[in-house]
């Protein structure tokens, strides 16, 4: 019989338990709740289905999220932060660890305002 309570605790909790691999603060405390809630609802018969589906979800999610930049680490097209953001190019210093941004050329100033404001 503990075998079996065992057995249904580890299953009802499994999405919580993925989501500890993620990386996800959010995605944790959903499945946590999510696992819960299946738990509570889990008296009935196929009550902690929809609760567990759910926290599957985020789980499977979060999860992902956390593998494909493994995967995709080289990939030049990849977005960070939300928006399609460059990184700045790079350049090697003296040692392995030492890194600094590239300077850019600046442009020749044409001996006018820049502001625009001017009335010449």
């Amino acid at each position: 019989m503990s075998t079996v309570t065992t057995g249904a605790l580890l299953i009802i909790f499994l999405p919580f338990l993925l989501s500890l691999f993620g990386q996800s603060g959010q995605a944790k405390m959903l499945c946590l709740t999510s696992s819960i809630l299946g738990l509570l609802l889990s008296v009935e018969q196929y009550g902690a289905v929809m609760p567990w589906v759910l926290g599957m979800i985020v789980a499977t999610v979060s999860l992902w999220e956390q593998i494909i930049p493994i995967h995709s680490k080289d990939s030049p097209t990849k977005r960070r932060g939300g928006i399609c953001s460059r990184r700045a190019p790079f350049v090697e210093l003296a040692g392995p660890g030492l890194r600094a941004p590239r300077c850019q050329a600046l442009k020749e100033l044409s001996g006018r305002s820049q502001r625009g404001d001017s009335a010449w």
